[in-house]
């Protein structure tokens, strides 16, 4: 135990907690328990945008030292020292919250803050550096609220043509007005054949729909969560936990863990579409050619077609805007055109999985008796039922693009009920150039006339489909987050043949 002294204007070294202090938080999950048997000590939590959330119920395992403040002397807990095991996400305020009031500092001006434990005053703020108004007494909370944080990090509100708003964590905390009472279960104890029932509650604080979207006319409604599920909103509280927000519908019919965002006024209509309606097609007896683009979102979509990129595609009418998955990259939403249904049931949420857990749609022509090739450049992004057609860059182009053209249309000639065939070429140049950049405009320009020359010459029908959509990065493109340039992305279906 260390020993410091000074008055409300004084200042204290800063001091750290010890090594092995810090493994066991992190070893016993960051909980901490009283010290004094019998003696009851209220949990403080610090909560937020951090990386660790701790739950402080007692005084036992941390570096404490003497403090002396105005005419009190304490055993303390540099605040600063928490908030380095809590890792806040980026440079962040912290508010201190207790029932009734409530104090907001810069979390990088802590090394004189510290936090006591007292029976007349509770957990303590004591802050040598800061108004005495900063001092908060009975504190239940320790938020952080980060400045700025990435994308990811936050939960966002998108519609099919904007993103509308996001939130973090601890802006939620900082603002929210509810308590929903979450059941944990039941229990029924018998006497004198007369049944005793008593259910258990858990206290979250939590937010509804409208304290984050407003109340405009929302349309259809999605939730999704972290691991790639939606779940179509139809009554629910979402519930503030330390680090993140989960969903629980009304009524108590599902939840949604680690809420990434909402998307408002959502198509019915996904790119998993393709996979129903190609074995529709096939078992009416027609053949079906599915043309995958890589990277390729409505709003390029839209900005092409107006601006004279897309002359073919323009001419068979409006595409239809359809959802793609969380996290929009190559490997969840080829899974998800290829299989039919999402990640939480295909197993592919994230540019980290490889292999199906379920069905994909060439297991599911063979059962049919249906021939299919599947072609790619020069490697094969997820693991299929099926071995590939590779191509090679031959002509040394820089892309495998033309290859698989080329062989697409030699596919068109042979006795093959299904072809898929997956084009990367848009997905390379708005990484490279960025999603709206006259190459990228270029490169879509020229994919239209692959399209046309592979639709003209199918005999059959023909479904294009894009795995995930592009958005603007400072050195040119990106996609994987929840933002409505990622999220939607344009689905034709056509018959084949010359027009």
């Amino acid at each position: 135990m260390r020993t410091v002294t000074g008055g409300e204007e004084s200042k204290v070294d800063r001091v750290g907690v010890s090594v092995i202090v810090l493994c066991l938080l992190l070893i016993l999950g960051a909980t901490v328990a009283p010290k004094a048997a019998g003696a009851y000590i209220p949990t403080l939590q610090i909560v937020g945008d951090i990386e660790n959330a701790l739950d402080i119920r007692g005084v036992e395992g941390l570096d404490l030292q003497t403090i002396t403040y105005g005419d009190r002397t304490l055993h303390a807990v540099s605040i600063d020292e928490l908030l380095k095991i809590a890792k806040p996400r980026s440079r962040s305020d912290v508010i201190y919250s207790a029932p009734d009031l409530a104090a907001r500092v810069d979390a990088s001006l802590l090394a004189n803050s510290y936090l006591a434990f007292t029976p007349e005053n509770g957990w303590e703020v004591l802050n040598f550096d800061h108004p005495t108004s900063s001092n908060i007494k009975r504190l239940e909370q320790i938020i952080a609220v980060a400045h700025e944080l990435e994308w990811d990090d936050r939960i966002t509100i998108i519609s099919p043509i904007e993103n509308i708003a996001y939130f973090s964590i601890g802006q939620l905390h900082a603002s929210s007005q509810y308590v929903h009472w979450e059941y944990n279960g039941s229990a029924t104890f018998t006497h004198d054949t007369v049944g005793y029932t008593s259910s258990v509650y858990t206290k979250s604080p939590a937010v509804t729909l409208s304290d984050l979207a407003g109340e405009a006319d929302l349309g259809r409604v999605l939730v999704v969560g972290g691991s790639g599920e939606m779940a179509v909103y139809k009554g629910g509280m979402f519930l503030l936990r330390p680090n993140h927000v989960d969903f629980v519908a009304e009524g108590r019919r599902g939840m949604v863990k680690n809420v990434k965002g909402i998307i408002l006024n959502s198509p019915v209509s996904s790119n998993s579409d393709a996979f129903h309606d190609a074995l529709h097609f096939l078992g009416a007896g027609r053949s079906v050619l599915l043309v995958i683009l890589d990277g390729f979102g409505y709003h390029q979509y839209a900005y092409a077609s107006d601006n004279g990129y897309l002359p073919f595609m323009s001419s068979l009418g409006e595409a239809q805007r359809v959802l793609s998955v969380y996290q929009p990259v190559t490997n969840a939403g080829l899974a998800s055109i290829l299989t039919g249904v999402g990640p939480e049931q295909n197993g592919v949420m994230s540019r980290n999985q490889r292999s199906l857990t379920s069905q994909d749609l060439f297991e599911v022509a063979t059962e049919m008796g249906k021939m299919s090739a599947y072609i790619v450049g020069d490697r094969q992004i997820i693991n299929v039922s099926m071995e590939p057609v590779y191509n090679l860059d031959l002509n040394q182009s820089g892309s495998t693009d033309d290859e698989i053209l080329a062989t697409t249309l030699l596919y068109a000639k042979k006795d093959v009920d299904l072809v898929v065939a997956h084009f990367k070429d848009i997905d390379r140049s708005g990484h490279t150039f960025g999603d709206l950049s006259l190459q990228t405009m270029l490169t879509i320009a020229e994919t239209d006339r692959y399209l046309e020359e592979l639709i003209t010459s199918w005999d059959g029908m023909v479904i294009v489909a894009v795995d995930h959509g592009m958005h603007s990065t400072l050195d040119g493109g990106g996609h994987g987050l929840l933002r409505y340039e990622d999220m939607f992305v344009p689905y034709f279906i056509l018959e084949g043949g010359k027009r």
